[in-house]
């Protein structure tokens, strides 16, 4: 079995010429990733880049209806009790999560887990209503 190599986390680079350049080359490859995934897998996309140094913003929509009060729309039902099980919400902190996680097991894992939840519930609302009919 082939060996993964180490995975490094990213490192603040200090000097400002060359994070300036670092940056002007990640993000363009960055944008194009993100309208890459837009319009391959037909997905809404919301990036914003904030320079706090230079109070400088950049934004990326992949349609002019997709703009921070329709993401701010979207998350708000993302996170209705319904659809928690679909929410994901990422950090810098995830960094090396993200980098050793195969996701297809973890989403297979949570419905097998959301699976079973339901049919607790299932089965307790089928126990009460046989209980409620006896008390009768």
């Amino acid at each position: 079995m082939a060996h993964k190599p180490k995975v490094e986390v990213p490192k603040f680079i200090k000097n400002k010429t060359q994070r300036n350049i670092a940056f002007c080359k990640r993000k363009r490859a960055f944008l194009k990733k993100a309208i890459e995934l837009s319009v391959s897998c037909d997905q809404q996309m919301l990036v914003v880049m904030f320079d706090k140094s230079r109070n400088r913003l950049i934004q990326y929509s992949s349609s002019d209806e997709f703009n921070i009060k329709g993401a701010y729309e979207a998350q708000k039902v993302a996170k209705r009790p319904e659809n928690i099980d679909k929410f994901e919400k990422f950090s810098n902190d995830d960094f090396l999560r993200l980098e050793m996680t195969d996701f297809r097991s973890i989403r297979y894992k949570k419905k097998m887990l959301y699976d079973r939840e339901l049919e607790f519930i299932e089965e307790f609302e089928d126990d009460s209503a046989a209980q409620g009919r006896l008390d009768q």
